[in-house]
Order: C-alpha cells, then structure tokens, then sequence
C-alpha cells in the first residue's frame, strides 16, 4: 500500500530549543490522482500561492514594452532575462493605477502613493495609512489560512524617517502594515523555528546546523517513505543546508552564539538607514531572500508571499552593472536619481537597472519551476506579479504600470503573451483577476469596484 503523509508534515527537533523543518511536496502526500490528500470532504484542487514584487521608480519604457502583441512576440531588451519561461508569463500593457491618484492633498509624492497602492486598491488616508488591506491579506483572510504564517512579508527596502506606507507593500488592514522582514539572516531562523508564525524564536547554537536537531526525525521518515521521495528529502535537505551556510557565510568564532553577527554585507543585517548605499543591497542578497520565499511556500509553510526589492528612497547603487564608459551609480540619490536622467547615459543606466531587477524574477521562476509538485510545478501552480509603483519613472506615470504576472494558477491564466489593454484599463481589476484565480469569489477591490479583467484565462 502506498504510504500516506499529510502536506502539513514537518521534521522536529529539540536541542538547545526546537527547531521545526517544513518538507516539499511528496509522493506519499498525493492521492492517486496527483492531488495534495485532504481530510475528507474537502476540495482536492491545490490552492495557488501568490507572490508580489515590488520594484522602485518605475522603468525606462523604449526598452521594456514588447513591440508586438499576443503569442510569439519578441522580447525587449529589459525581459531578455526572461526568454527561458516566456511562455510562463504575461506581460501586461496599459493599467491605470487610478487609486494612486487619490489623497493628494495629503502626500503629493508620487513614490510613495505607488508604494501605498500597489497591493491596496487605495491611497493614503489623513491619519498617514492606507485605505485598505493589500491582496495577501485579503484572499487569506478569504480562504482561511491554516498555514504557520498567514502571510510572509519580506523585503530591501525602505528607510527611517519615512512614513509607514512608503516602507511597507503589505498591510494587514487599513491601520497596521505586516512586518517586513530585510535581513535574509533572520528570516532563515524565522522559518525554521518551531514557533514559526508566532514570533517564537528557539534558542539554538547557530554553529551548529539546523540539521543536526532533525537528523533523527528525517531518518525515520525516510525509511516511511518510497525512493523517489527520500531522494526529493535528500534534493530538499541538500538545498536547505547550502543557504544556510551561505548565509552564515563566515562567522566570527568568539560571537555570542545566540546572537551572531554575520560578516558577509551582501547576506545579513539591517543597516539603520536599511539599504541606503551601504553596500548591503547586492544580487546576492536579493536572491537569498528568493530563496527563502520558495522555500517558505515549497514546505507550505506560507501561501502568500510579498518583496519590496527596494524604494524611493533607498539610494541603492549599482557598480556591478557599470561598464563600457557608463558608470550605473548616482551618490547622491542613487537609483532614484538615476530614474529622473533623461539623458542617453541615465536612460542606459535604467535599462540596465531593470534588467538586473528581471534578472532577480528571472531567478525566482527558475526555482519555482525546478520545484515538482506533484504532476505540476510550483511555477505551474502559482501566481507571480511583479510591477512598479509607477510607469515612466522621470514622469511619475501612474496611466502604464509595467506588469509581468507569471505562472499558471494551476491551470487558470494563459500565459505566454503580451496583452495590451485599451488605454487607462482598471489596475484594481487585475488585483480582482487574481484574487478569482486565488479562489476567492469577488468582483471588486479597493477603492474602485471595478471587474475582472478579460483574456487573462
């Protein structure tokens, strides 16, 4: 008889605390029909997970929007990172994001309304916050999350001084953003603690590898298991353990244990001013906080993910991307300033900054593709938005919000083609579009009730 595990199955420890290590999708965690098992009279198609990107300053639009349309159209130059998967995305044209526009006479900056209206249908209210709960929050509370954490916010940016809604795209209601986590250090101890979801931090010795307090309870459940799912636990420890060291890169031996520092800029850390051109944002660090999303929704230890790669006002630099006599870093205002250069130099230094942020989608979708759940993909299986608070960014334009949305909705979305809506389309209509491929019933969102997009599906 083939063996049978639930998905919510986890490996426990207990050492100097506890430790708790979500698994992948297994074989024994299927019915015979390649559908997770689920207690008796409930729904057997897998819910989609969703994942939200935030990118800063909109983008440079000569190299981003696609020349033609429907399937079989070139990419530009910005979406060449994404050739491999075209036929796993959208690229949607022509959303205006009206609700940015509400409020001015209460914040006039054009970023950080983008930031409040990215995820929430709505502006910024009098009192300083939002009007509305983002989408996350929304299609968990709709579906009743019985995952460790209901959502799980991360993020680079933001910085001090600035108003909550301009360092934060996830908000559990009108009055309370979901803490973000920046440090891909202290996210790694958050999943893997056995208090996740509760704020519980086990106390551990971090030389020590969180392995060592599981190794026992891996064993056991491999020998319950067939061979194609003890090498999957094998694949699945293995990319675990190799984040982790690299994200303890090299620690410094006569550090508190319980409280190490990391000596690596690129990995961990929280800079008092967060990424502000001190060297911590890096691809490095960007991807190690994708990999800790992946793996979050792989172990199902969340459903809705959200990364703020950056904000206005993070003056994040890029040197890497320099070359060729153009030097892709402004020390006074960094990529902001950078996205205000109309010149043939700030407009190439664009370009090349939208394409590092592609590269960084380009690296989730590669993972999400690799994980095999069941029949299908996690890619197959979700919900992928990446977009700007803005358009153009010099013009601050609210009426051509880039949009990549990817994945499948395990099965739902038709991808693999650049749709170019009527002019001034809904925004708050592609957040209905994918609540109803989340499963939650709903012909508004925001501000604006307005409906669901058309030829999405």
């Amino acid at each position: 008889m083939k063996p049978r595990l639930s998905r919510r199955t986890m490996l426990r420890g207990f050492g100097l605390g506890s430790i708790a290590i979500g698994l992948p999708v297994l074989e024994a965690m299927l019915d015979d029909h390649g559908n997770a098992l689920r207690p008796a009279g409930a729904q057997t198609i897998r819910q989609p997970n969703l994942a939200m990107i935030f990118v800063p300053n909109g983008i440079s639009v000569n190299d981003f929007w696609p020349q033609n349309e429907g399937s079989g159209y070139a990419l530009s130059r910005c979406l060449q990172p994404l050739a491999p998967f075209q036929n796993d995305f959208l690229v949607i044209q022509n959303l205006y994001k009206l609700e940015a526009d509400r409020w001015l006479e209460i914040d006039n900056d054009a970023h950080s309304r983008g930031h409040a209206s990215f995820m929430t249908g709505g502006g910024v209210q009098a009192n300083g916050l939002v009007e509305f709960p983002s989408i996350d929050h929304v299609a968990a509370d709709a579906l009743g999350a019985t995952t460790p954490f209901k959502v799980l916010a991360t993020g680079m940016g933001g910085s001090v001084g600035q108003p909550s809604y301009a360092n934060n795209i996830s908000w559990k209601s009108a009055s309370a953003a979901e803490p973000s986590e920046r440090d891909p250090v202290a996210l790694f101890r958050k999943l893997f603690s056995a208090g996740a979801g509760t704020g519980t931090t086990p106390l551990v010795d971090y030389h020590k590898s969180v392995f060592d307090y599981v190794r026992g309870d891996l064993d056991r459940m491999k020998l319950q298991v067939g061979a194609k799912d003890v090498a999957r636990m094998d694949e699945h420890a293995t990319s675990i353990r190799e984040l982790e060291m690299q994200l303890a890169g090299s620690q410094n031996a006569s550090a508190d244990c319980k409280n190490p520092a990391p000596i690596n800029p690129a990995y961990g850390g929280q800079p008092t001013e967060y990424d502000n051109g001190d060297g911590s944002y890096s691809d490095e660090r960007a991807q190690a906080m994708i990999q800790l999303q992946v793996l979050a929704m792989s172990c199902d230890l969340t459903r809705f993910t959200s990364y703020m790669m950056g904000s206005r006002q993070n003056k994040r630099q890029f040197p890497w991307l320099s070359g060729g006599g153009i030097d892709v870093t402004d020390g006074g205002d960094g990529h902001h300033g950078i996205s205000h250069d109309s010149s043939p130099t700030g407009l190439e230094k664009q370009a090349r900054i939208v394409e590092d942020e592609v590269k960084q989608l380009a690296f989730m979708l590669d993972l999400m593709k690799k994980n095999v759940q069941g029949a299908q993909t996690m890619l197959y299986n979700s919900v992928v938005m990446f977009a700007s608070e803005c358009g153009q960014g010099e013009g601050h334009d609210y009426h051509n919000i880039p949009i990549v949305l990817a994945g499948n909705a395990g099965g739902q979305l038709r991808s693999g083609r650049h749709i170019k809506y009527p002019a001034d389309s809904s925004y708050s209509s592609l957040m209905v579009s994918i609540l109803n491929l989340l499963g939650v019933s709903t012909s508004g969102f925001g501000a604006y009730k307005d409906g669901p997009l058309a030829q999405l599906t």
